[in-house]
């Protein structure tokens, strides 16, 4: 189960979107070892707006706004 920014509460609804990537501008990427971790990152970050976890290399990739979702078994993302 994928835990979302647990060591805050986000001030925009965190939606979860499971295997699915977010194409588009990335703002940053580092490596987490869990999505969770990816999406605390993302949240602790002013000018992101989505991320996306890539389970195979966990990279955490922080997107500035105008992203798409697109379906895929690599990812899991979210988006605030």
């Amino acid at each position: 189960m994928l835990v979302c920014c647990r060591t805050k509460t986000p001030l925009y609804k965190n939606t979860p979107v499971f295997n699915a990537c977010l194409e588009g501008v990335v703002q940053t990427s580092v490596v987490t070892h869990t999505a969770g971790q990816c999406c605390d990152r993302c949240r602790a970050n002013s000018e992101c707006a989505g991320w996306s976890w890539v389970k195979a290399t966990q990279s955490c990739d922080m997107k500035l706004r105008g992203f798409k979702i697109v379906p895929s078994t690599d990812c899991h993302s979210g988006y605030f």
